[in-house]
């Protein structure tokens, strides 16, 4: 996982970080920094130029390498949590994504995120700074060549990358677009997941195993049901925003090679899908289908005076989907309530008195569509709030919902979006 901040987070855009299926607990005491780096560097020395002509992306600079310990890993991560989310930015994206029922209420995404990566980070590139960073006392058995061989070349295919596309300013104009976010992420942690493995094995690019399933299934064995640590325990929505880019950006990435074999990797970076929605349907990337435009200035219209924006954002496919899978009354269903999306924008308000409501819009490919979502969204709302403290209104494909007001909001919105 990749960001030029080192950690848009796992979770937003950016840390690039390498999951294991061992424990990152009891490393290694006594580690020698300088030695660690040396024998680093001679794998990525070796990596450098076959990663090169896997990509498609000109190795004409060495990449260069600092190594850190596993304490300093956390202190860089809140560093540039502070840099990267000033002025409570986070806070905020937490409190609303608790509202939409995305998260559970009172949950620390700040904390959460730092836990997670401290945890699971195996190295990462770092955008900002256009370096990367291994750690010095890994675990044993992540030093083994095979190891280090697929923490090496996913790292690299990241600092590749981020010569072709500036990642950290790509992720940057993504902050108030979680769907292209989650895009983006998908193709960066994809193409780099489709590295990795066949270079650990000696294999071209395209040999080896099914990329969507290998991953899962080591996911499923680090952080399946009952799984301690942080990763394991965090709020479906927020694990699966740092582990679906691997898996299932893995799976469009290997389609796409089977797909365009004539083609370079560095050309899937010119030409990126938008929406999470062509990552998860590769005939919607085929067919070039993307999400209406909304005009987030029809919200302002029907919240009363008073009331100030505090927060904005999207929701893709992917987003409704973890969202009904998070809750048991809509889990069974998720797939369908989530499928046909064709756009979603929402503002969020706040009043004096710190009071918070959140009004959306989202236009789905049919009337079935719609209807199926409408619902679903319901009784998740049924659920999560107060009665009378959400709406959720629907005409034709379009639905719009108010949360945390028993002011008409959500039709009015309806009114004017017909």
């Amino acid at each position: 996982m990749t960001t030029r901040s080192g950690a848009h987070t796992v979770l937003f855009a950016g840390l690039v970080v390498i999951l294991a299926s061992v424990s990152f607990a009891n490393p290694t005491a006594g580690v020698d920094r300088e030695s660690e780096l040396a024998a680093f560097n001679e794998y990525v020395d070796a990596a450098l130029p076959v990663v090169a002509e896997m990509t498609g992306i000109e190795a004409d600079e060495p990449v260069p390498t600092v190594m850190l310990m596993r304490s300093e890993v956390r202190d860089y991560l809140i560093e540039t949590l502070e840099f990267e989310y000033p002025e409570g930015e986070l806070m905020k994206r937490g409190e609303c994504m608790a509202a939409l029922g995305l998260v559970p209420r009172g949950y620390d995404l700040e904390a959460g995120i730092i836990e997670m990566i401290s945890e699971s980070a195996g190295a990462f590139y770092d955008p900002r700074k256009d370096d990367m960073k291994a750690i010095a006392d890994l675990h044993p058995m992540l030093k083994a060549p095979q190891m280090q061989k697929m923490i090496v070349s996913h790292e690299l295919t990241h600092a590749l990358q981020d010569r072709v596309i500036d990642l950290y300013e790509l992720y940057r104009e993504a902050l108030a677009d979680l769907d292209r976010d989650y895009a983006v992420r998908a193709i960066v942690e994809g193409m780099a997941s489709n590295v990795m493995l066949p270079y650990m094995n000696g294999q071209e690019l395209g040999e080896g195993p099914d990329v969507q399933a290998y991953m899962r299934a080591g996911f499923d064995m680090k952080y399946g049901s009952g799984s301690g640590g942080a990763m394991g325990g965090a709020p479906l929505y927020v694990r699966e925003s740092f582990l679906s880019p691997y898996a299932e950006g893995g799976g469009f990435v290997q389609a796409w090679i089977g797909k365009y074999p004539d083609r370079t990797l560095r050309q899937l970076l010119l030409d990126m899908p938008p929406t999470s929605e062509q990552i998860m349907h590769f005939d919607k990337f085929e067919e070039g289908d993307e999400r209406t435009p909304i005009d987030p200035a029809c919200f302002d219209a029907v919240v009363p005076a008073g009331w100030e924006m505090y927060y904005a954002n999207t929701l893709g496919e992917f987003d409704f989907l973890m969202l009904f899978r998070s809750h048991a009354v809509t889990a069974q269903y998720a797939d369908e309530l989530a499928a046909g999306w064709d756009g979603c924008r929402w503002r969020a308000y706040h009043d004096d008195a710190g009071h918070l409501v959140i009004v959306g819009l989202s236009i789905w490919d049919s009337v079935e569509d719609a209807r199926d979502f409408a619902s679903g969204f319901e009784h998740v709302l049924e659920e999560i709030r107060e009665a009378g403290k959400y709406e959720v209104a629907r005409h034709r494909n379009t639905v719009c919902f108010a949360i945390g007001t028993a002011s008409p909001m959500a039709s009015d919105l309806l009114g004017l979006s017909e």
